[in-house]
């Protein structure tokens, strides 16, 4: 499935997680949500969790977690000190 998957998405579709990442800060800070870590389960490219990690204060953690071995490996490189897959 992860071959099929790529390749009718060979990017993942990290062309959206800037739009998605919003999203989710709009509602995070609506919500008046506090934390301290973040997961997202289904993380794909890691887009997303990089985003929200970009815009967040400095205490927050994140974490992203795939099925797929491909997703981990094209995510992996956007590792950083607050943001672990």
């Amino acid at each position: 499935m992860n071959s099929e998957y790529k390749g009718n998405n060979p990017n993942w579709h990290i062309e959206d997680s800037v739009w998605k990442a919003r999203k989710i800060k709009k509602f995070l800070d609506r919500s008046r949500i506090k934390y301290l870590t973040l997961a997202d389960v289904g993380c794909g490219a890691g887009g997303v969790l990089d985003q929200l990690m970009e815009e967040s204060h400095s205490g927050v953690f994140f974490s992203g977690f795939d099925i797929s071995e491909e997703a981990i490996s094209v995510a992996s490189p956007r590792q950083k000190e607050r943001l672990k897959f």
